[in-house]
């Protein structure tokens, strides 16, 4: 190397050529430590990643849940797949899957949500069983511990169903082996959340005397790798929520738009044309499969850089569970618009994680504050967070969008995404008018977003004002177990 010296020392005749990182180039700088192997060929681009487990202790874990709408099934498989990685023996099932049949050997974690004070579908059975005779017998040696979703807008109801679960099992006489936690869906669920599964872990090894267990899980490889692919397969996750296509009938707006006082509000009448095998009673609620608007998706695309029209095809390469299309060809516009919400506030873990993929150091030092890392008060950090994400209702997405130096990769995008979620409607009309009729009436969600940018759209409610009579959606008709029935 020749120096050469001006008003500084230089190299004379250095040149560096420059080559774009890819993907593969971030993830394997930044996956430590994970151990990544990557290789490209065309037209796919493939990734392989093996995960370190904690040692295989096998200690039996089971991990039950009660949900009607998702969440608390979705919180459950993201402790079961954890559990796994931390060297247990790991089970998942809803909770009527267990009546009377609770372990002995190790332990037993269940998530669960109460509807109008009621517990979910997939729960009744257990929570009857909690009132029999059998229950003492049952709960000799089981120890648990409890995770309550709800919604303080319902105060009088409240988590009633995980309150009940927690303080019937301690009765009888099983061991509470780790606090009861709850989440407020009118607030920071996942913080909450968070919150309460931050010390499990430490708790649980801690009961268990697993003295060869990390505190925490261990590092968790991506779920999925992104495949380029040149042909198309149909959607079969429509299937998954039992829902049935649904003729619209009449779709019409109640609102005034014109006169001297025109409304700035849209409020949709919707009669739809049920399936011969579909029943419903008065105060039913109506489930909608949604798509996600067409401007949102378009958003994601353009941030990392991918054209509607191209077709992608997911593989899974780590352990957890997905409601993604594997195996499969699919646009993707059709993944964005139907699988994934891309609305919802982003967590401060996602957060931290977006600051892992930030090499900009005033973008990472914003992100990292955001994220509660390295702060010298939790409070003062949840206030951060709080103000600036939570009250914001900043998505990941606008997130991607505010801090550009973010390389985040597509497949840990959709990784970090929940599932998209059916919209529920009060159903509005009475069987006793036409029983194979139906109808609802829906707000349409259009106003300024809290983040400052754009407009915020409600997910269901914009998708069904674009459907017109004769058009087809996806719905299924769910009891609301609620006591509000006419008489008969």
């Amino acid at each position: 190397l020749k120096v050469k010296e001006t008003l500084t020392l230089k190299p004379d005749s250095f040149k560096i050529k420059l080559r774009r990182r890819t993907d593969a180039d971030r993830e394997a700088q930044a996956a430590t430590p994970v151990a990544v192997q990557a290789t490209q060929t065309e037209p796919a681009h493939q990734i392989t990643w093996t995960t370190e487990h904690a040692p295989q202790h096998n200690t039996p874990l089971l991990v039950l849940y009660g949900s009607n709408m998702g969440s608390s099934e979705e919180l459950a498989q993201r402790i079961t797949g954890d559990g796994e990685a931390q060297g247990y023996r790991t089970t998942v099932a809803a909770l009527d899957e267990h009546v009377g049949r609770l372990p002995q050997e190790g332990g037993v974690v269940i998530v669960t949500s109460s509807y109008n004070g009621r517990p979910p579908d997939n729960a009744v059975r257990f929570c009857e069983w909690l009132e029999t005779d059998e229950l003492a017998a049952a709960c000799q040696g089981v120890r648990y511990t409890v995770f309550g979703c709800g919604n303080r807008d319902w105060a009088s109801t409240f988590q009633a169903v995980p309150r009940l679960i927690d303080s019937k099992l301690a009765a009888a006489g099983a061991t509470r082996l780790y606090v009861r936690g709850e989440a407020d869906a009118r607030d920071d669920f996942f913080g909450d959340f968070q919150s309460w599964y931050n010390p499990l872990w430490a708790a649980l090894a801690a009961a268990f005397d697993l003295t060869d267990v990390e505190p925490t899980p261990a590092t968790k490889a991506p779920l999925f790798q992104v495949e380029m692919v040149s042909t198309e397969h149909a959607n079969p996750f429509i299937a998954g929520f039992g829902a049935q296509p649904m003729r619209i009938l009449e779709q019409r707006e109640l609102q005034n738009h014109g006169g001297d006082n025109p409304s700035t509000r849209s409020t949709r009448h919707i009669e739809l044309a049920l399936p011969a095998d579909v029943t419903y009673q008065t105060g039913d609620h109506l489930g909608v499969i949604p798509r996600n608007p067409l401007p949102l998706v378009e958003r994601v695309l353009a941030r990392f850089g991918l054209g509607k029209d191209v077709v992608i095809q997911l593989r899974k390469t780590g352990s957890g569970k997905t409601s993604l299309p594997l195996d499969q060809p699919i646009t993707a516009l059709e993944l964005l618009s139907t699988y994934v919400e891309l609305q919802e506030v982003a967590t401060q873990q996602q957060i931290e994680t977006l600051a892992k993929y930030t090499e900009c150091p005033p973008e990472k030092m914003k992100l990292l504050a955001l994220a509660g890392v390295n702060a010298s008060g939790n409070e003062a950090a949840k206030a951060l967070y709080r103000a600036e994400v939570l009250t914001k209702r900043e998505s990941l997405l606008d997130l991607l969008e505010e801090y550009p130096a973010c390389t985040l990769p597509f497949h840990l995008y959709l990784e970090m995404l929940p599932p998209l979620r059916p919209r529920y409607y009060s159903i509005s009309s009475s069987p006793r008018h036409d029983p194979q009729r139906c109808t609802i009436t829906v707000g349409v969600v259009d106003a300024p977003a809290r983040s400052g940018r754009g407009q915020y759209l409600g997910v269901c409610s914009n998708y069904l004002a674009q459907q017109g009579a004769d058009h087809e959606i996806h719905a299924f008709v769910r009891d609301s177990q609620s006591a509000f029935r006419l008489p008969n």
